[in-house]
């Protein structure tokens, strides 16, 4: 076991198959990160961010990237570093996190994947299915009208669409999420298979790499008041002087995707109260962290975790093991 006080390197080991790569997972406001921080008193950790949002620059207020000095604490990668103008894939993802595991583990240091993008984690942990972009056939379904992709989507394979309030399913998307419309439309016709036929038929998870963990959780109304308290500190750290200036450089971008921005931008146009913006707000990361924790279900090797003790404790023991000479 551990010593109590001293931070340990990760265990070297001949192949990269023979390691067990920890994972912390939660929906949005679970506290991570300050469970990272507590992790980091005792191990060597280097941290992936599994997360689609926290990837861009300019927008720390908005995606929640962890503040200053807990990037001094803790490496953290895959954060702050992407244009708002530009899309990231999930399979650039897995891309980086591939060059990154190794790099980090002949540093004797703890990869450590932690975020709330189930997409990007189960692109990493199973067996991709390669897709050969379309450029073109991907500008054509941009300049498409949220309304014409809808038609065309539904006209092809009305079952990849679900209601709004609907309990979100595999490869479904709810007709007012626009940048998923656009998404699933996109594979269809590069495809010629649903979105969802691939979720169907199942993910063989990957060989040369194993990964285990937690995804953390909080009591219903414990963790409703943590996304309340967060939603209104963004607003007093400037999340609306963030949206501003975001749209003025890059337009409607892939950054502005992000939950709250919408508002954001309607409350700066005077087309909300600052009452409204707060309870859309709440809402808006309400429903996203519902949306998280249905993915983190699915995953049989992350544990369910209640509050950070307990989220530590099995985490603890996964890393202890994993160190072991």
């Amino acid at each position: 076991m551990c010593e109590p006080g001293r931070r340990h390197p990760a265990k070297r080991r001949s192949h990269l198959s023979e390691i067990v790569i920890p994972v912390l997972l939660g929906p949005t406001a679970t506290g991570k990160t300050a469970l990272l921080a507590k992790l980091a008193e005792r191990y060597n950790l280097e941290v992936l961010s599994c997360d689609s949002r926290q990837i861009y620059q300019g927008m720390p207020v908005g995606t929640a990237q962890p503040d200053r000095q807990t990037l001094e604490q803790i490496p953290h990668h895959l954060v702050g570093f992407l244009s708002p103008a530009l899309s990231y894939s999930a399979g650039q993802f897995r891309k980086a996190c591939n060059e990154l595991i190794p790099e980090i583990l002949k540093r004797g240091r703890i990869p450590v994947i932690s975020g709330g993008t189930g997409f990007y984690y189960r692109a990493l942990t199973t067996e991709m299915i390669e897709l050969v972009d379309d450029e073109a056939l991907r500008a054509s379904v941009h300049a498409m009208s949220h309304d014409e992709r809808l038609a065309l989507l539904e006209a092809k394979d009305p079952l990849s669409l679900s209601e709004a309030g609907a309990i979100p399913a595999a490869g479904r998307v709810h007709r007012n999420d626009v940048y998923r419309v656009e998404r699933s439309l996109y594979i269809l016709l590069l495809t010629d298979r649903p979105l969802r036929s691939f979720y169907e038929s199942g993910f063989k998870k990957r060989g040369d790499l194993s990964f285990a963990g937690v995804w953390l959780d909080l009591e219903a109304e414990a963790w409703k008041q943590k996304v309340r308290e967060r939603a209104l500190q963004m607003l007093e750290d400037g999340l609306v002087d963030e949206a501003v200036a975001v749209q003025r450089e890059f337009g409607d971008c892939p950054g502005l995707r992000t939950p709250g921005y919408a508002e954001a931008l309607q409350f700066a146009a005077a087309d909300l109260s600052r009452k409204d913006l707060e309870e859309r707000l709440i809402r808006s990361h309400l429903q996203y962290g519902r949306r998280q924790r249905v993915w983190f279900r699915r995953e049989a090797e992350l544990l369910p975790a209640l509050g950070r003790d307990e989220a530590l404790q099995n985490l603890e023991k996964l890393m202890a093991a994993g160190i072991r000479s």
